[in-house]
């Protein structure tokens, strides 16, 4: 008899896990289900994804461990898992999605009142909250280290201050540890401690003066070396950039039109958006030719 050697299937990395969340509807058998999670592209949305990975990093419920960012769980996530799966599996259910996702279909058709879906939809997650709850009181806890990694903005912080201290580099675990990077770090300006604002980056800076020229308005002195001053100077005239045509009818639409889309493109947008599970870009609302070449790109 031939000698055989089973391998183990390859370890997700973070790229691979990524497409595994929008390929979930291949672990379900039910058709309907499975068929209402393919549809809504798997589980959350392409933004969604990264951020959902980059927090379990942040939160040390996975970890990479390789050149390939291959990814597993670590003790805490481990315990986390077996916690859920003893008080609230149907969390760990791919298929609670694809439900939810039937459920919006049928108040799509009528066949479900919003207010019942909402209702639905809010009562697995009291389910859920009240059961953790629960299991936390009765002695549920996770154990294992909760430490987290800096992010890569602090720890080029620390290597900066270790080079002006003439270190060759940062005290030990300042790099690995997030709260030992954050002490030798000391205390960041905060905008409302008194330290000092932060100031605008150099994108929120050229998206201002787009919008000042386009408006015909000045941007506040403050506002220039105030990131939060002028995030809420953009906020309150960014609805005066309006997109640049061949027309006469001012900034560029056409004449008698202000280049924007109708109320019908919007709807039908906003349609696929919620079908899809994602969002409509703000520029979009605000331009005709970028609206419809969203609604090409996504029907």
């Amino acid at each position: 008899m031939a000698e055989k050697v089973t391998t183990p299937p390859p370890r997700y990395t973070t790229a691979t896990l990524e497409i595994a969340m929008s390929e979930a509807w291949k672990l379900l058998d039910d058709p309907q289900t499975k068929a209402a999670l393919k549809e809504a592209d798997g589980i959350g949305t392409v933004a969604t994804r990264t951020h959902v990975i980059k927090n379990l990093l942040n939160r040390n419920l996975i970890e990479t461990f390789d050149k390939s960012d291959s990814v597993r769980a670590t003790d805490a996530g481990m315990q986390f898992f077996e916690i859920l799966e003893k008080v609230e599996p149907r969390l760990l259910d791919v298929g609670l999605t694809g439900e939810m996702e039937i459920t919006l279909e049928k108040v799509k058709s009528g066949e479900v009142g919003a207010k019942t879906a909402v209702e639905k939809i809010v009562a697995v997650a009291e389910d859920a909250l009240r059961n953790m709850l629960q299991a936390k009181e009765g002695g549920a806890a996770i154990t294992a280290s909760f430490k987290r990694p800096p992010s890569e903005k602090m720890k080029a912080a620390a290597k900066a201050k270790a080079q002006r201290e003439g270190r060759k580099s940062p005290p030990p675990g300042v790099l690995s540890d997030f709260e030992k990077c954050r002490d030798y770090l000391g205390p960041m300006p905060d905008r409302d401690s008194g330290q000092g604002p932060h100031k605008p980056s150099e994108k929120q800076i050229e998206f201002a003066n787009k919008i000042a020229e386009a408006a015909s308005v000045a941007i506040p002195d403050d506002a220039m070396s105030d990131a939060k001053a002028l995030s809420d100077w953009i906020n309150k005239h960014k609805g005066k950039l309006l997109p640049k045509g061949n027309g006469d009818g001012g900034n560029g639409a056409p004449k008698g039109d202000d280049g924007r889309p109708s109320g019908k493109a919007i709807s039908f947008a906003e349609r696929i958006a919620q079908r899809k599970r994602i969002q409509v870009p703000r520029e979009a609302y605000q331009d005709r030719a970028r609206l419809s070449a969203w609604i090409d790109a996504n029907k």
